[in-house]
């Protein structure tokens, strides 16, 4: 996989897009874990050409990234969370998220798993887009299945190494295996609403930065407030607007986390016209100012 850092306008955070470096046509790429980190942890190897973006700097990723960890400890950033992998856990990263590696990980081994867009249909084809909206970022394994999970990635590595036209059965298998176990963060009823709740989170990713009012988004979606707050207090206990600003102060922290932009370009960026507005609105969700919160998180990264 080819790590090409660019910047979106929209978010000023860098993005890091699929591009597998030798086989055309296809759409994911394992690496070993071991050895991506000792390139981040191993004094030796950091004398070396520095890879772009940097794994402990914050990015923004534009694929899917399934960590699985067999042995040791492997702490992780993901948002604004830190999070910390024992052996038999897993953990999901999706296109938009922004993660990072960091130091404090001991002797990590198992694998990572590579899934462009296009292939992430076919591999979770029971799971909604909207992964993140709906289930926890990590997963327990049980040894029993964590016996046969590490059979089948040492099988897709083996096959794609050597050149061969990956089967589908692997796919199925390791989809079962993992994803149809892994466990919700939200009460899912039927697939109808499952379905509306997912549209309106398409939608706020599209339009946060131009509206945060729970009644425009109920008027471009086709359903009334009422039915719109229902929707989301069913699937996240929240209001509908309190959904739209959770967004918004998440995109607010990864820029924040991952930006040297100025406070008022970074209010621009959220569809702030003011930056006085944007300092009221974050402190009144957070407790302190925007640039307290900059200070702060990224003296605990350097911690």
């Amino acid at each position: 996989m080819k790590k090409t850092g660019s910047t979106n306008s929209n978010n000023l955070v860098p993005n890091v897009d699929f591009r597998h470096p030798s086989k055309q046509g296809y759409h994911f790429e394992i690496r070993n874990l071991e050895t991506v980190v000792s390139v981040i942890t191993d004094p030796s190897t950091r004398n070396r050409k520095p890879l772009s973006p940097n794994p402990i700097e914050p990015h923004r990723i534009t694929f899917h990234l399934l960590l699985f960890l067999t042995d040791g400890k492997l702490c992780h950033r993901l948002d604004d969370q830190k999070v910390t992998l024992v052996p038999n856990q897993a953990i999901m990263i999706h296109p938009d998220q922004v993660h990072a590696f960091t130091y404090d990980s001991q002797s990590p081994k198992g694998y990572m798993l590579f899934l462009s867009k296009e292939v992430w249909p076919e591999l979770a084809e029971t799971k909604p887009v909207h992964w993140s909206a709906l289930y926890h970022p990590t997963h327990k394994i049980e040894p029993k299945d964590s016996v046969s999970i590490l059979a089948l990635f040492e099988l897709l590595d083996k096959e794609l190494k050597s050149g061969k036209q990956t089967r589908r059965f692997p796919y199925l298998t390791l989809s079962a295996l993992l994803f149809e176990r892994w466990p919700t963060t939200a009460c899912i009823q039927s697939e109808r609403s499952v379905k509306h709740y997912l549209a309106f989170r398409t939608l706020l990713e599209q339009e946060y930065a131009n509206t945060r009012d729970a009644n425009v988004y109920a008027d471009k979606l086709g359903v009334s407030y009422k039915t719109l707050n229902e929707l989301c207090k069913t699937f996240t206990k929240q209001t509908a607007k309190s959904v739209i600003d959770e967004f918004v102060i998440l995109e607010a922290k990864r820029q924040l986390l991952t930006s040297d932009s100025s406070l008022f370009n970074i209010a621009l960026s959220l569809g702030f016209q003011e930056n006085s507005n944007f300092n009221k609105f974050f402190r009144r969700h957070i407790g302190i100012t925007p640039q307290e919160y900059r200070k702060l998180d990224r003296q605990k990264v350097r911690d």
